[in-house]
């Protein structure tokens, strides 16, 4: 799901800033890994182009895991302040940016094609995901913040990169 560009800014303002790193967790090693391993075969399986996808190459150049494996190497070297007000500067255009991107590849005609389908995507994505994750709470011991970070992200809407590969 759009873990990152929707429930990075959400779990912040509802579970604090220090809590973001679940959701960065959720996020990477949760969609990331499935969209670039299944979700990739699904695309590859039912998409119309005979393209090859190297997986693999796709999941490593992936800007979002690049920039994590990042801050990873640099935690607790200071970066100057002209860097760090320029990379707020560019996160804070990245939804509108988004929303821009995605509303020029929208054909709103043909969605009522789709309505039982894009009905039952909706059902499963923003409902069936968090109550999964609220339901197997019961089974791992879970402290309450990160469950409530964990149904959050589960509950996002389908990510752009399912736009990316539906195009390519």
């Amino acid at each position: 799901g759009n873990t990152g560009y929707l429930g990075f800014p959400i779990a912040r303002e509802i579970f604090g800033q220090a809590n973001v790193i679940k959701a960065v967790f959720y996020d990477h090693l949760g969609s990331v890994v499935f969209i670039f391993t299944i979700g990739l075969l699904v695309a590859e399986t039912y998409g119309e182009s005979d393209a090859k996808v190297h997986r693999l190459k796709e999941l490593l150049t992936f800007p979002p895991l690049l920039a994590m494996l990042a801050a990873f190497l640099l935690r607790g070297v200071a970066l100057p302040a002209f860097f760090l007000a320029g990379v707020r500067y560019l996160s804070n255009a990245t939804i509108p940016l988004v929303m821009f991107s995605l509303g020029l590849t929208l054909e709103p005609g043909k969605a009522g094609k789709y309505k039982l389908a894009l009905f039952l995507l909706i059902l499963v994505k923003l409902f069936l995901g968090p109550a999964l994750v609220i339901m197997s709470s019961k089974f791992v011991s879970l402290p309450p913040v990160t469950l409530g970070v964990l149904a959050l992200e589960a509950g996002m809407p389908s990510a752009l990169i399912c736009l990316v590969f539906g195009l390519r």
